[in-house]
């Protein structure tokens, strides 16, 4: 982004407007461009002090794989703003793949790695602040964008409403790789490496076709599930380059916070110190990062990453991207991960990575089942 780009803030009031109904207002107004909400869900303490919504985004970066997408995307931070939402109508949300910890543990990456990240950068943000009750909207004084923006939150559509929604239920075309059967078999393996590790996690991925569904259904039933702190839902747009892609998911684990007045911790320093996660991994994380290579066929991709919004001076908010689901292509996608232990039996794996996908699978059938005739 522009360091020369002068940023506009208007403060507006919040009377019957949350983070989800002003998201969807609007998203209305720009369907396939890429647009951002990072919610916290509980609006508690430091960790839940923001919620933040993009749109209208200006530019999107995808780093390839072997990039260290996080050193890049600080590098292109402007070195502060005037406010914290000034400051992230200068920066972006995305997502930091798990690929860029193997490459800091100089792990080899696998032959389908994807990108080492993707982010929406530059756009006007609303910005609310729980603690003090605020809402703030932020962009580029030029163009009358932030007037724009205050217009089509009084003016665009309101979700409709969830209606009835079954925790239990799942797609009824699911995949998953590896199969039960050589995921046993792959722990069984791992057994043989218990005494050089203490632990490891090993990864199963879990698809399902779209069919016209809407991936916000997902992460509205998600959030709805409660039990988590932050919510984020980050579509990427389609461009003539690249189809459509869609993050979404909760968390309950902050990595990195930094505030306006802050001048520590510094972003790539600390994501360093965050990722590996050793619940995503296993421990000693370095050893374990080796044997999940070399015991894994197939790249995690996002999942055990990091995914959440950064500004001008480094500050934002990003969570650990393990509840977290993938539209591309047409097809969704989730991953969890089961950990073996001495006390584990490999053919309890597979049992385990199913309880760690049913929050997400149960929101995917519910995405599916509201578009279905």
């Amino acid at each position: 982004m522009s360091e020369a780009l002068t940023i506009g803030v208007r403060s507006i009031e919040r009377a019957g407007l949350d983070p989800v109904r002003a998201y969807a207002r609007l998203r209305s107004y720009t369907p396939g461009r890429g647009s951002y909400l990072f919610e916290s869900l509980d609006g508690q303490g430091d960790s839940g002090r923001y919620s933040v919504i993009g749109y209208r985004v200006r530019s999107g970066a995808m780093m390839p794989p072997g990039v260290d997408a996080i050193a890049l995307v600080a590098s292109e931070l402007s070195p502060r703003a005037e406010s914290f939402a000034s400051a992230l109508a200068l920066g972006g949300a995305g997502y930091f793949s798990s690929s860029i910890a193997s490459l800091w543990n100089r792990v080899r990456l696998h032959d389908d790695e994807g990108p080492s990240g993707m982010f929406n950068m530059g756009a006007t943000v609303v910005v609310f602040d729980h603690a003090e009750g605020t809402v703030s909207v932020a962009g580029p004084q030029n163009g009358r964008v932030v007037d724009r923006c205050v217009w089509e939150l009084e003016h665009g559509a309101d979700p409709e409403d969830l209606g009835s929604f079954d925790a239990s239920a799942r797609p009824r075309l699911v995949g998953a790789e590896p199969t039960g059967e050589k995921l046993a078999a792959r722990g069984i393996r791992a057994r043989a490496y218990l005494g050089e590790v203490e632990s490891v996690t090993l990864a199963q991925t879990f698809t399902s076709p779209a069919r016209e569904a809407d991936p916000f259904d997902c992460y509205r039933a998600l959030r709805g599930q409660g039990g988590q702190r932050h919510g984020y839902f980050i579509d990427f747009g389609e461009t003539p380059t690249q189809p459509r892609a869609v993050v979404t998911g909760t968390s309950d684990v902050t990595l990195y916070q930094r505030r306006h007045e802050e001048s520590e911790p510094d972003l790539v320093t600390a994501m360093k110190a965050a990722l590996p996660r050793a619940s995503a991994i296993g421990a000693p994380v370095p050893d374990a990062a080796r044997l999940v290579r070399q015991l894994e066929e197939q790249s995690r991709q996002a999942w055990g990453g990091a995914v959440g919004f950064v500004g001008a001076g480094g500050v934002g908010t990003l969570v650990l991207a393990d509840e977290l689901i993938l539209m591309q292509d047409g097809i969704f996608w989730c991953t969890a991960g089961a950990r073996l232990d001495q006390a584990t039996d490999p053919a309890e794996l597979a049992a385990a990575t199913e309880r760690g996908v049913a929050r997400r699978l149960a929101a995917i059938a519910y995405a599916q089942s509201r578009r279905e005739p």
